[in-house]
């Protein structure tokens, strides 16, 4: 029950996320930065 209650809250942050983004205009990339820690966040423009 804790893991389909975990993975049904992970699925509907994925939806929020993209509804924001949406909004914003943007998509979201998360760049690889193997060994120096937790990979950079990147903003492209979509318009």
């Amino acid at each position: 029950m804790h893991k389909m209650n975990a993975s049904t809250a992970a699925t509907h942050q994925r939806a929020a996320n993209l509804h924001a983004e949406s909004i914003r205009g943007v998509n979201t990339y998360d760049t690889a930065n193997p060994g120096y820690g937790s990979p950079d966040v990147v903003e492209a423009d979509v318009r």
